[in-house]
Formats: C-alpha cells, sequence, structure tokens
C-alpha cells in the first residue's frame, strides 16, 4: 500500500492527504455533535458541523487555487524572461553579422539588404529553436536542485548545445551560394562568449523563479495545515 502511495504524483499524494485530514475533522464534528445531544452543548464548542463544512470547502478551495497558480506561473514566467533575452540574443548576433561582413567585399547595398533579411529570418526559425531548447530544460526543472558544481557543469552543457543548435541551423539552411557570407564565418557571429552570457542569465533566472515558486507552496502547505489543525481544535 505505501509503495502504491509513493508511486503516485505529488500533487495527488497531497489531495489524498488533504482529503483524508478533511475527513478526520468531519469526523471529529460529528463526534462532537452527538456529545451535544446527550446533554453536554458545551462540548460542540462554538463550531458546529455546518461550521465546519463552510470553513472547510473556503480554506481548500483557496489553498488549491493558490497552489496550483503558483505551479502554473513558473514556467510562463521563465518563457517570458527567455523570449526577452532571445531577442537580445539574436540582435546581438545580427550585431555581429554587421560587423564582420562590413570589413569584406563590398556589393551593391540592395542585394546586401535582401542577404541580411535573408540571414535575419534564418536566425529567427534558429531562435525559435532555442526557445523550444529552453522550454524542454524548464519542463524538466532538474537544474533547480543542483549544487554548485553539478549546476556549473550544466550550465555548460547548455551553452554548448544552444551554440551547436544555432551554429548548424545556419550553416544547414542559409543558402551561401551567391551570398557574402560564407558558412566558415558562422564561429565569427555566433560566438562562445556572446551565448555563454546569455545562457547563464536565462537559467539563473529559470533557477530563481521555481525556487522562489517552490518556497510560496511550502509555505502555502504549512499555512493549510495550521489551518487544518486550527479547525480540528476549535
Amino acid at each position: 500500500m505505501l509503495q502504491w502511495f509513493l508511486s503516485l504524483n505529488p500533487y495527488i499524494q497531497v489531495s489524498l492527504i488533504v482529503i483524508a485530514i478533511v475527513g478526520l475533522i468531519l469526523t471529529s464534528c460529528f463526534g462532537r455533535l452527538n456529545l451535544s445531544f446527550k446533554g453536554s452543548r458545551i462540548a460542540l464548542g462554538r463550531t458546529n458541523c455546518t461550521d465546519c463544512r463552510k470553513i472547510l470547502v473556503t480554506k481548500t478551495t483557496k489553498y488549491h487555487k493558490e497552489r496550483d497558480n503558483a505551479y502554473s506561473v513558473v514556467l510562463r514566467n521563465q518563457l517570458n524572461y527567455t523570449e526577452q533575452k532571445i531577442h537580445e540574443m539574436s540582435m546581438s548576433i545580427l550585431k555581429n553579422y554587421r560587423s564582420t561582413l562590413i570589413s569584406g567585399e563590398r556589393v551593391d547595398e540592395n542585394d546586401e539588404n535582401k542577404q541580411y533579411i535573408l540571414f535575419s529570418e534564418t536566425l529567427k526559425n534558429a531562435m525559435n529553436m532555442v526557445k523550444d531548447e529552453f522550454r524542454r530544460a524548464f519542463k524538466e526543472n532538474g537544474f533547480v536542485d543542483m549544487q554548485d558544481t553539478e549546476y556549473r557543469e550544466y550550465l555548460k552543457d547548455r551553452v554548448s548545445s544552444i551554440i551547436t543548435i544555432i551554429q548548424e541551423y545556419l550553416i544547414t539552411i542559409y543558402p551561401y551560394n551567391g551570398m557574402k557570407l560564407d558558412h566558415s564565418l558562422i564561429g565569427n557571429i555566433v560566438t562562445y562568449d556572446l551565448i555563454n552570457a546569455f545562457v547563464y542569465d536565462i537559467v539563473d533566472n529559470a533557477k530563481a523563479v521555481a525556487i522562489s515558486a517552490n518556497e510560496k507552496i511550502i509555505k502555502l502547505d504549512q499555512e493549510f495545515d495550521s489551518a487544518l489543525e486550527e479547525l480540528a481544535h476549535s
């Protein structure tokens, strides 16, 4: 029985525990009500069963709503910040594109603008893949509980994977034939230092958001437990 319970989703475990506690409180209410009918009305105190049900429903509904909300906003807040940083990353890469090509052979201005737009659109698609990669990592949230050494290694792996995604997409998809940009220059445009700074910033923020949400959920659990305990002894 214990193994079956431990195998359940943590959210389901909490829900079952809450239901059990609520049942115990209601049982307590009915027990005190029975005593009152036997002549000891003082035993019922100021809380009757109707009060118990109303208070329990209100507190339980509020608890689950706040807990669900704390979970649901984590990924949204993480991705909102990530989208902002991915945009900044794209602007920095485009700046490198400009500065890398400006020293080369000049071409017709209109043609140069067309090539810039084409590179920009190709980069945009690559950055959508980067966002998907971060979303996948955030859903797993395995980095949240990592200690310093393990976390730093994780960040290094993230940097390498993001660089690979962007560079390989640009090298594979961008049409280099007849273009001023040569695929050998991609490493000068999508640099380690540039990507490294953004990835560290994005993941550090995602970790802080997740930790803050976990702390809020723990506080909600404690407050709800205290409220149930107070109700049980009222």
